[in-house]
Protein backbone atom coordinates (compact mmCIF):
# COMPACT_ATOMS: atom_id res chain seq x y z
CA UNK A 1 0.00 0.00 0.00
CA UNK A 2 1.12 3.36 -0.74
CA UNK A 3 1.82 6.01 1.66
CA UNK A 4 0.80 9.83 1.04
CA UNK A 5 4.01 12.45 2.01
CA UNK A 6 3.57 15.68 2.33
CA UNK A 7 7.51 16.21 1.78
CA UNK A 8 9.38 19.44 2.42
CA UNK A 9 8.07 22.56 0.89
CA UNK A 10 5.28 20.46 -0.83
CA UNK A 11 3.11 23.16 -2.18
CA UNK A 12 -0.35 22.20 -0.23
CA UNK A 13 2.54 22.05 3.15
CA UNK A 14 3.83 25.70 2.44
CA UNK A 15 0.84 26.97 1.35
CA UNK A 16 -0.85 25.97 4.90
CA UNK A 17 2.04 27.00 7.10
CA UNK A 18 2.30 30.66 5.38
CA UNK A 19 -1.90 31.28 5.75
CA UNK A 20 -0.95 30.22 9.29
CA UNK A 21 0.96 33.01 9.97
CA UNK A 22 -0.61 35.17 7.77
CA UNK A 23 -3.62 34.64 10.26
CA UNK A 24 -1.89 34.79 13.29
CA UNK A 25 0.47 37.49 13.00
CA UNK A 26 -1.93 39.92 12.49
CA UNK A 27 -4.31 38.14 14.91
CA UNK A 28 -1.79 38.57 17.27
CA UNK A 29 -0.89 42.60 17.83
CA UNK A 30 -3.46 45.73 17.88
CA UNK A 31 -2.95 46.46 13.75
CA UNK A 32 -5.07 43.35 12.97
CA UNK A 33 -8.09 44.70 15.08
CA UNK A 34 -7.47 47.89 13.74
CA UNK A 35 -7.61 47.21 9.71
CA UNK A 36 -10.61 47.43 7.30
CA UNK A 37 -11.09 47.49 3.65
CA UNK A 38 -12.67 50.82 3.42
CA UNK A 39 -11.56 54.68 4.50
CA UNK A 40 -14.00 53.74 7.70
CA UNK A 41 -11.48 51.89 8.98
CA UNK A 42 -8.54 53.46 11.25
CA UNK A 43 -6.11 51.49 9.50
CA UNK A 44 -7.15 51.64 5.80
CA UNK A 45 -5.78 48.20 4.17
CA UNK A 46 -5.39 49.64 -0.08
CA UNK A 47 -5.13 46.27 -2.24
CA UNK A 48 -4.20 47.35 -5.48
CA UNK A 49 -0.99 45.82 -5.59
CA UNK A 50 -2.21 42.25 -4.64
CA UNK A 51 -3.29 42.40 -8.25
CA UNK A 52 -1.13 44.94 -9.78
CA UNK A 53 2.79 45.59 -10.05
CA UNK A 54 4.08 48.49 -8.71
CA UNK A 55 6.12 49.71 -5.69
CA UNK A 56 3.82 53.10 -4.45
CA UNK A 57 0.33 53.91 -4.23
CA UNK A 58 -0.91 57.44 -4.29
CA UNK A 59 -4.09 57.99 -2.85
CA UNK A 60 -6.69 60.64 -2.51
CA UNK A 61 -7.70 62.56 0.76
CA UNK A 62 -10.51 64.93 0.63
CA UNK A 63 -10.81 67.82 2.23
CA UNK A 64 -14.14 69.47 3.27
CA UNK A 65 -15.47 72.30 0.85
CA UNK A 66 -15.33 76.23 1.82
CA UNK A 67 -17.10 78.26 -0.16
CA UNK A 68 -20.24 80.00 1.29
CA UNK A 69 -22.33 79.63 -1.49
CA UNK A 70 -24.96 81.47 -3.71
CA UNK A 71 -28.08 83.48 -2.22
CA UNK A 72 -31.21 83.91 -4.08
CA UNK A 73 -30.80 84.43 -8.05
CA UNK A 74 -27.34 85.08 -7.86
CA UNK A 75 -25.46 82.98 -10.62
CA UNK A 76 -23.95 79.70 -10.04
CA UNK A 77 -22.49 79.03 -13.05
CA UNK A 78 -18.89 80.56 -12.47
CA UNK A 79 -19.22 80.24 -9.18
CA UNK A 80 -18.87 76.61 -8.61
CA UNK A 81 -16.40 75.13 -6.37
CA UNK A 82 -13.35 72.73 -7.01
CA UNK A 83 -13.12 69.41 -5.26
CA UNK A 84 -10.35 69.99 -2.74
CA UNK A 85 -8.19 67.51 -2.94
CA UNK A 86 -4.80 66.14 -1.12
CA UNK A 87 -3.27 63.01 -1.39
CA UNK A 88 -0.25 60.65 -0.15
CA UNK A 89 1.44 57.95 -1.02
CA UNK A 90 2.52 54.75 0.46
CA UNK A 91 5.79 53.03 -0.68
CA UNK A 92 5.88 48.66 -0.49
CA UNK A 93 9.02 47.02 -0.18
CA UNK A 94 9.94 43.17 0.59
CA UNK A 95 11.16 42.35 4.05
CA UNK A 96 12.61 39.09 5.01
CA UNK A 97 13.44 36.74 8.39
CA UNK A 98 14.79 33.08 8.89
CA UNK A 99 15.35 30.99 11.74
CA UNK A 100 18.20 28.20 11.47
CA UNK A 101 17.28 24.73 13.41
CA UNK A 102 20.82 23.64 14.38
CA UNK A 103 20.46 20.18 13.37
CA UNK A 104 19.19 16.37 14.00
CA UNK A 105 21.07 15.69 17.34
CA UNK A 106 19.82 19.31 18.59
CA UNK A 107 16.73 17.99 18.18
CA UNK A 108 17.00 14.83 19.41
CA UNK A 109 17.64 16.15 22.64
CA UNK A 110 13.97 18.09 23.12
CA UNK A 111 10.43 16.96 23.39
CA UNK A 112 8.83 19.69 20.82
CA UNK A 113 9.33 19.94 17.14
CA UNK A 114 11.61 22.65 16.59
CA UNK A 115 10.01 23.46 13.07
CA UNK A 116 6.86 24.03 14.74
CA UNK A 117 9.24 26.29 17.55
CA UNK A 118 10.26 28.52 14.09
CA UNK A 119 7.09 28.47 12.63
CA UNK A 120 6.02 30.25 15.94
CA UNK A 121 9.19 32.25 16.21
CA UNK A 122 7.96 33.36 12.85
CA UNK A 123 4.52 34.87 13.77
CA UNK A 124 5.85 36.05 17.26
CA UNK A 125 8.57 38.24 14.75
CA UNK A 126 6.49 39.81 12.72
CA UNK A 127 3.46 40.43 14.71
CA UNK A 128 6.03 42.34 17.01
CA UNK A 129 6.97 43.89 13.55
CA UNK A 130 3.45 44.97 12.76
CA UNK A 131 3.36 46.73 16.10
CA UNK A 132 6.43 48.63 16.17
CA UNK A 133 6.04 49.99 13.05
CA UNK A 134 2.13 50.78 13.35
CA UNK A 135 3.16 53.23 16.28
CA UNK A 136 6.37 54.50 14.75
CA UNK A 137 4.56 55.54 12.19
CA UNK A 138 1.44 56.88 13.67
CA UNK A 139 3.06 58.74 16.26
CA UNK A 140 5.59 60.42 14.12
CA UNK A 141 8.81 58.32 15.71
CA UNK A 142 11.40 60.07 12.81
CA UNK A 143 14.05 58.31 14.84
CA UNK A 144 13.62 54.75 14.24
CA UNK A 145 14.05 55.81 10.74
CA UNK A 146 17.60 55.27 11.12
CA UNK A 147 17.13 53.42 14.41
CA UNK A 148 18.58 56.47 16.42
CA UNK A 149 21.83 56.31 13.92
CA UNK A 150 22.60 52.59 13.93
CA UNK A 151 20.85 51.45 10.81
CA UNK A 152 23.43 50.41 8.34
CA UNK A 153 23.10 53.10 4.93
CA UNK A 154 20.67 51.58 2.62
CA UNK A 155 18.64 49.55 4.98
CA UNK A 156 16.52 52.55 6.64
CA UNK A 157 12.73 52.24 7.34
CA UNK A 158 13.21 48.87 8.86
CA UNK A 159 11.17 49.71 11.82
CA UNK A 160 8.96 52.47 10.01
CA UNK A 161 7.06 49.98 7.52
CA UNK A 162 9.37 51.04 4.69
CA UNK A 163 8.28 54.50 4.80
CA UNK A 164 9.92 57.10 6.81
CA UNK A 165 8.17 58.15 9.80
CA UNK A 166 7.33 61.81 9.79
CA UNK A 167 7.21 63.66 12.41
CA UNK A 168 3.74 65.24 14.04
CA UNK A 169 2.83 68.92 12.89
CA UNK A 170 1.99 71.46 15.83
CA UNK A 171 -1.85 71.34 14.84
CA UNK A 172 -2.05 67.74 15.57
CA UNK A 173 0.46 67.19 18.98
CA UNK A 174 -0.30 68.46 22.47
CA UNK A 175 2.68 68.21 25.03
CA UNK A 176 1.05 68.00 28.70
CA UNK A 177 0.59 71.12 30.18
CA UNK A 178 2.06 73.05 27.39
CA UNK A 179 2.53 75.75 26.68
CA UNK A 180 4.71 75.88 29.61
CA UNK A 181 5.95 72.64 28.29
CA UNK A 182 6.55 73.09 24.83
CA UNK A 183 8.78 70.28 23.90
CA UNK A 184 8.85 66.75 24.95
CA UNK A 185 12.19 67.46 26.34
CA UNK A 186 10.60 70.65 28.89
CA UNK A 187 8.49 68.36 29.49
CA UNK A 188 10.97 65.52 30.43
CA UNK A 189 12.22 68.00 33.08
CA UNK A 190 9.34 69.31 34.51
CA UNK A 191 7.88 65.98 35.10
CA UNK A 192 11.33 64.38 36.80
CA UNK A 193 11.05 67.58 39.01
CA UNK A 194 7.52 66.73 39.75
CA UNK A 195 7.12 62.81 39.10
CA UNK A 196 3.89 63.28 41.43
CA UNK A 197 1.93 65.78 39.18
CA UNK A 198 -0.85 64.67 37.14
CA UNK A 199 -0.43 67.82 34.92
CA UNK A 200 2.25 66.31 33.46
CA UNK A 201 1.24 62.76 33.24
CA UNK A 202 -1.68 61.06 31.29
CA UNK A 203 -5.33 61.50 31.95
CA UNK A 204 -8.39 60.96 30.59
CA UNK A 205 -8.74 64.89 30.08
CA UNK A 206 -6.36 64.87 27.64
CA UNK A 207 -8.26 62.38 25.78
CA UNK A 208 -11.49 64.95 26.14
CA UNK A 209 -9.19 67.51 24.58
CA UNK A 210 -8.73 64.78 21.57
CA UNK A 211 -11.71 64.47 21.10
CA UNK A 212 -12.89 68.09 21.55
CA UNK A 213 -9.91 68.62 19.00
CA UNK A 214 -11.16 66.29 16.42
CA UNK A 215 -14.37 67.40 16.55
CA UNK A 216 -13.85 71.16 16.22
CA UNK A 217 -10.43 71.91 14.22
CA UNK A 218 -10.95 73.46 10.93
CA UNK A 219 -10.06 69.73 9.01
CA UNK A 220 -12.00 67.24 11.66
CA UNK A 221 -11.14 64.12 12.38
CA UNK A 222 -13.52 61.58 10.78
CA UNK A 223 -14.70 59.01 13.77
CA UNK A 224 -15.44 55.26 12.92
CA UNK A 225 -18.46 54.82 12.35
CA UNK A 226 -20.23 51.34 13.65
CA UNK A 227 -23.79 50.19 13.74
CA UNK A 228 -24.38 51.39 17.43
CA UNK A 229 -22.14 54.39 17.57
CA UNK A 230 -19.57 56.29 16.50
CA UNK A 231 -16.14 56.23 17.99
CA UNK A 232 -12.00 56.94 18.19
CA UNK A 233 -9.03 54.70 19.28
CA UNK A 234 -6.66 55.75 21.57
CA UNK A 235 -3.20 53.80 22.03
CA UNK A 236 -1.83 53.97 25.10
CA UNK A 237 1.69 52.87 26.62
CA UNK A 238 1.15 50.67 29.93
CA UNK A 239 2.93 53.46 31.94
CA UNK A 240 0.31 55.26 30.93
CA UNK A 241 -1.97 53.32 31.96
CA UNK A 242 -0.66 53.42 35.02
CA UNK A 243 -0.97 56.80 35.48
CA UNK A 244 -4.31 56.62 34.31
CA UNK A 245 -5.77 53.94 37.02
CA UNK A 246 -4.21 56.24 39.59
CA UNK A 247 -5.47 59.63 38.38
CA UNK A 248 -9.00 58.20 38.88
CA UNK A 249 -11.07 56.27 42.10
CA UNK A 250 -11.79 52.54 41.48
CA UNK A 251 -15.55 53.26 40.71
CA UNK A 252 -14.50 55.97 38.48
CA UNK A 253 -12.11 53.04 36.41
CA UNK A 254 -14.89 50.39 36.84
CA UNK A 255 -17.67 53.02 35.08
CA UNK A 256 -14.90 53.11 32.10
CA UNK A 257 -14.34 49.25 31.97
CA UNK A 258 -18.31 49.01 32.31
CA UNK A 259 -19.26 51.43 29.06
CA UNK A 260 -16.18 49.54 27.17
CA UNK A 261 -17.99 46.82 27.55
CA UNK A 262 -21.99 47.86 26.62
CA UNK A 263 -24.70 47.60 24.28
CA UNK A 264 -24.95 44.57 22.48
CA UNK A 265 -23.25 45.05 19.46
CA UNK A 266 -20.51 47.47 19.18
CA UNK A 267 -18.73 45.21 21.33
CA UNK A 268 -18.72 42.82 18.48
CA UNK A 269 -16.04 44.83 16.74
CA UNK A 270 -12.46 43.69 16.95
CA UNK A 271 -11.18 47.41 18.20
CA UNK A 272 -13.36 46.31 21.72
CA UNK A 273 -11.28 43.45 21.70
CA UNK A 274 -8.50 43.67 24.75
CA UNK A 275 -9.53 46.98 25.55
CA UNK A 276 -8.62 48.72 28.61
CA UNK A 277 -11.37 51.01 28.75
CA UNK A 278 -13.56 53.40 26.77
CA UNK A 279 -14.39 57.35 27.70
CA UNK A 280 -15.52 60.13 26.05
CA UNK A 281 -16.52 56.98 23.22
CA UNK A 282 -12.90 56.87 23.02
CA UNK A 283 -11.84 52.71 22.70
CA UNK A 284 -8.32 52.73 24.60
CA UNK A 285 -6.27 50.03 23.37
CA UNK A 286 -3.04 49.10 25.23
CA UNK A 287 0.77 48.79 23.22
CA UNK A 288 4.45 48.68 24.81
CA UNK A 289 5.48 49.58 21.55
CA UNK A 290 4.26 53.00 21.20
CA UNK A 291 7.61 55.39 21.32
CA UNK A 292 9.11 56.06 24.41
CA UNK A 293 12.62 57.80 25.60
CA UNK A 294 13.57 55.24 26.89
CA UNK A 295 17.64 55.10 26.98
CA UNK A 296 17.80 51.39 28.83
CA UNK A 297 17.66 49.77 25.67
CA UNK A 298 14.12 48.33 26.49
CA UNK A 299 11.79 48.19 23.39
CA UNK A 300 15.11 49.85 21.60
CA UNK A 301 13.10 50.35 18.24
CA UNK A 302 10.22 51.99 19.53
CA UNK A 303 12.71 54.29 21.45
CA UNK A 304 12.57 58.48 20.51
CA UNK A 305 15.58 60.61 20.00
CA UNK A 306 15.21 61.66 24.10
CA UNK A 307 16.76 57.99 24.46
CA UNK A 308 19.89 59.18 22.94
CA UNK A 309 20.30 62.03 25.19
CA UNK A 310 20.02 59.88 27.96
CA UNK A 311 16.47 61.28 28.62
CA UNK A 312 13.76 58.82 29.84
CA UNK A 313 10.10 58.81 30.75
CA UNK A 314 8.28 60.55 27.48
CA UNK A 315 5.68 58.29 26.17
CA UNK A 316 3.38 59.17 23.21
CA UNK A 317 0.01 58.22 22.53
CA UNK A 318 -1.82 58.65 19.48
CA UNK A 319 -5.54 59.36 18.82
CA UNK A 320 -7.16 57.88 16.09
CA UNK A 321 -9.63 58.58 13.76
CA UNK A 322 -11.16 57.17 10.34
CA UNK A 323 -8.24 56.09 7.90
CA UNK A 324 -5.62 57.96 10.29
CA UNK A 325 -3.00 54.93 8.58
CA UNK A 326 -2.91 53.07 5.34
CA UNK A 327 -1.36 49.56 4.61
CA UNK A 328 -0.56 47.42 1.35
CA UNK A 329 0.36 44.54 0.91
CA UNK A 330 1.61 42.74 -2.23
CA UNK A 331 1.52 38.96 -3.49
CA UNK A 332 3.62 36.49 -3.92
CA UNK A 333 3.60 35.21 -7.61
CA UNK A 334 3.93 31.42 -6.24
CA UNK A 335 0.31 31.94 -4.55
CA UNK A 336 -1.44 33.58 -7.21
CA UNK A 337 -4.99 33.55 -7.13
CA UNK A 338 -4.85 33.09 -3.38
CA UNK A 339 -5.00 35.18 -0.61
CA UNK A 340 -1.75 34.44 0.98
CA UNK A 341 0.40 37.15 1.41
CA UNK A 342 3.67 35.60 2.60
CA UNK A 343 6.44 33.58 0.78
CA UNK A 344 7.78 30.53 3.12
CA UNK A 345 10.39 28.42 2.50
CA UNK A 346 12.42 25.71 4.25
CA UNK A 347 15.27 24.67 3.18
CA UNK A 348 17.58 21.94 4.57
CA UNK A 349 21.12 22.39 4.28
CA UNK A 350 24.49 20.58 5.41
CA UNK A 351 23.60 17.08 3.50
CA UNK A 352 19.85 17.94 5.02
CA UNK A 353 20.77 17.79 8.60
CA UNK A 354 20.26 21.47 9.61
CA UNK A 355 16.56 23.23 8.52
CA UNK A 356 16.31 26.60 7.88
CA UNK A 357 12.75 28.74 7.57
CA UNK A 358 12.47 31.60 5.97
CA UNK A 359 8.93 34.24 5.44
CA UNK A 360 8.88 37.29 3.47
CA UNK A 361 6.41 40.08 2.87
CA UNK A 362 6.25 42.35 0.46
CA UNK A 363 4.32 45.08 2.33
CA UNK A 364 3.86 48.75 3.50
CA UNK A 365 2.46 50.93 6.11
CA UNK A 366 2.07 54.54 6.99
CA UNK A 367 0.23 56.95 8.92
CA UNK A 368 -2.18 59.34 6.36
CA UNK A 369 -0.66 62.57 6.11
CA UNK A 370 -2.20 65.80 3.53
CA UNK A 371 0.74 66.34 1.66
CA UNK A 372 -0.13 69.76 0.14
CA UNK A 373 -0.51 71.61 3.41
CA UNK A 374 1.70 69.27 5.85
CA UNK A 375 -0.30 67.98 8.24
CA UNK A 376 -1.60 64.79 9.59
CA UNK A 377 -5.03 63.25 8.30
CA UNK A 378 -6.73 61.80 11.63
CA UNK A 379 -3.73 61.43 14.34
CA UNK A 380 -3.58 63.23 17.68
CA UNK A 381 -0.26 62.67 19.12
CA UNK A 382 -0.12 62.98 23.05
CA UNK A 383 3.11 63.00 24.84
CA UNK A 384 3.22 62.45 28.80
CA UNK A 385 5.88 62.21 31.15
CA UNK A 386 4.80 58.67 31.78
CA UNK A 387 7.75 56.64 33.09
CA UNK A 388 8.49 52.89 34.09
CA UNK A 389 7.74 51.88 37.91
CA UNK A 390 11.12 52.24 38.55
CA UNK A 391 11.76 55.68 38.04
Amino acid sequence: MADTIVDLNDPLAVQLWAKTLDVEALGSCIMGKLIGTSSNAVIHLKDEMQSEAGAQIRFGLRRKLSAPGQIGDDDLEGNEELINRDYDTLLINQQRHAVRVKGAMSQQRVPWSMRWEGKGSMVDWWAERFESVLCNQLAGNSAQNTELGNAPVGKEYRYTGMQPAVDPDSTHWIIANEPTTATEAALQTAGAAAPTDSKFQFTMGLTDDCVTMAQTMQIKIRPVKMPDMDCYVQLIHPNQVRQLRRSVSDGDWSGIMRAAMQGGQITKSPMFTGAAGMWNKTIYQVTPFLPMGNSTGLSQYTQTQLAATGLDGICRSVFLGAQAGVISFGRDHAYKGSEIRYKWVEELRDYANKLGISASLIWGMKKSRYVGIAQDHAVITCSTYSPPPSM
